[in-house]
């Protein structure tokens, strides 16, 4: 058996199967008046609605996985996430899953090994009778990507007594050095370069939103309410290898905003 090969068949369903559930119940603890009426019952790749559990407000949900594939020593595992909705509706169902997905889109699991990908769901059919009423079938296209040995970036934020885990959609490490060559004059000979300084600039791809320190202090600088020169102070992990802490100061920033879209900024810091 190759290398691959035993990494396909070591995947953990199981494990997956519970990073959703648990994800869909911390959704539901978060916003308990919203969906205290409500259940819900996960299971893989086939769902038994019994009659034991003939309630009104229990939302079925089926993850069916497709076969996983290797992609630069990454295992890559599709999955859809189908759903039974609520009797007689589909707005909390439709509701918890957009939820679910804004909570864990692009994000990894606590063991730092499997990172999720997730699009928004979609009502696929309406008006199918299920016991005493209707509901309806909703489904969610998914992706976890699973390795043993990626190390992610991460970017926390220290603002005197407070500490921020940076969110952002895309991230980019840059390190730069300029060197010195020292020739000699007048002679032919090669010489070896010389690092005189470096620099290690990050760009990052977020979200504006008004609850976030760091977003916040971006702005003031930005429109002008604090020095340019103000310093931004970053914990930069690479998880398992190797972190950093370090005064970065802001370089450029940008927003994209859109209408019926949140707006976006692009940020560069460079010590």
């Amino acid at each position: 058996m190759n290398n691959e090969q035993e990494k396909i068949e070591k995947i953990n369903y199981e494990q997956i199967e519970n990073i959703v559930k648990n994800g869909l119940m911390t959704v539901m603890d978060n916003d308990y008046n919203y969906y205290k009426n409500n259940e819900i019952i996960v299971t893989t790749d086939i769902q038994y609605t019994k009659l034991k559990n003939k309630k009104p407000g229990c939302i079925y949900i089926v993850l069916s996985f497709s076969p996983a594939s290797i992609n630069f020593h990454q295992v890559v595992l599709p999955v859809i996430i189908t759903v039974i909705s609520e009797q007689n509706k589909v707005k909390v169902s439709k509701q918890l899953l957009t939820d679910f997905v804004y909570l864990y889109n692009q994000t990894k699991a606590d063991d730092d090994k499997i990172f999720m990908l997730f699009n928004l769901p979609s009502v696929g059919t309406n008006f199918q009778p299920v016991y005493e009423g209707f509901r309806s079938i909703l489904t969610v296209d998914g992706t976890f990507i699973i390795s043993e040995s990626a190390s992610f970036f991460e970017l926390t934020y220290n603002n005197e007594d407070i500490e921020e885990k940076v969110e952002f959609i895309n991230g980019q490490l840059d390190y730069s050095a300029q060197t010195d060559t020292q020739p000699f004059y007048n002679m032919s000979n090669f010489t070896s370069s010389i690092t005189k300084f470096s620099t290690l600039s990050f760009t990052i791809t977020a979200f504006v939103v008004s609850d976030s320190d760091f977003i916040k202090d971006i702005i003031k600088v930005v429109l002008k309410k604090e020095s340019n020169d103000k310093t931004f102070n970053f914990d930069v992990n690479f998880l398992n290898i190797e972190n950093l802490n370090d005064n970065f100061k802001l370089i450029n920033f940008s927003v994209n905003q859109k209408i019926n879209d949140m707006p976006m900024f692009v940020a560069t810091f460079t010590n």
